[in-house]
């Protein structure tokens, strides 16, 4: 239930506490598509450097579990971070 005192991030917040990977991914899409349309680089750059820095953590406990990073990910990453992650993890190879 939102209420008066609620303020926009409170109400995502709790928004995204029950949803689904893909509703949250929808979520992240329109924020970067408001972003964009208004300018705001210097919120982009800071959320990159997030998003960097999770999926660094992410890749290194999948490593230190063993459990290898699928292909299609690894390659989604950009050259900087793939070059940071090479000897680190582990990369599955596709079977056909």
């Amino acid at each position: 239930m939102v209420t008066k005192t609620d303020d926009a991030v409170e109400v995502v917040r709790r928004a995204l506490r029950r949803s689904s990977a893909e509703d949250r991914t929808s979520v992240m899409e329109e924020i970067v598509g408001q972003l964009i349309d208004h300018g705001d680089w210097g919120s982009i750059c800071w959320w990159h450097g997030e998003l960097e820095h999770a999926l660094m953590q992410y890749f290194q406990m999948l490593g230190r579990t063993r459990r290898a990073v699928c292909q299609h990910c690894y390659r989604n990453l950009g050259p900087g971070l793939q070059e940071r992650l090479k000897g680190q993890i582990e990369i599955a190879h596709a079977m056909r």
